[in-house]
């Protein structure tokens, strides 16, 4: 005789294709959005970043480099002409809170960006502070700002990682 526990717990086939569609549907954002998060105090509870000297990441502390204005102007634009999600926007000035405008001093030009993320296009707002340190020497630090929600998934310390690493190689 059949057990009308075991039968009733078993899957119509029926039903076995549409339930994993809905399963993977649901699952593989679920394991693509944990696997971008890096860090998961910092991630789930802010939607800001911005380079310090302190920053545990190298890669978000300020440039230090002999450059000039026109040289960091030209690899801005080819940084975002080599980036579709990346447009120079100069729209909005640098937030009044932002860490940078404490570290940064007196900037000598600040430029403001949007970029946007692939699959949703949420947008973020990202500055660069240019600060002149004399002789021929400018500091560059950059905050980003997710323009929606509380938490940003670790996209705007992305933000600057990539804008920053691109400038460190190109100037």
């Amino acid at each position: 005789m059949r057990d009308p526990a075991a039968s009733a717990m078993k899957l119509s086939p029926r039903y076995a294709m549409p339930l994993l569609i809905v399963l993977l549907v649901v699952a593989v954002p679920l394991v693509v959005l944990a696997l971008s998060i890096e860090d998961w105090s910092r991630d789930l509870t802010t939607n800001t970043a911005a380079t310090s000297a302190a920053a545990a990441d190298r890669r978000l502390h300020p440039i230090e480099k002999a450059s000039s204005l026109e040289a960091i102007d030209a690899a801005l634009e080819r940084f975002v002409s080599q980036r579709r999600h990346w447009r120079i926007a100069n729209e909005k000035s640098l937030p009044s809170d932002s860490p940078v405008t404490a570290e940064a001093g007196q900037p000598l030009a600040v430029r403001q960006f949007v970029r946007s993320t692939a699959l949703l296009r949420f947008s973020d707002d990202v500055w660069l502070v240019i600060e002149d340190r004399g002789a021929g020497v400018v500091r560059l630090h950059a905050d980003s700002r997710s323009r929606l929600g509380k938490a940003d998934f670790g996209q705007n310390p992305r933000n600057l990682r990539e804008l920053l690493g691109a400038l460190r190689a190109d100037l």
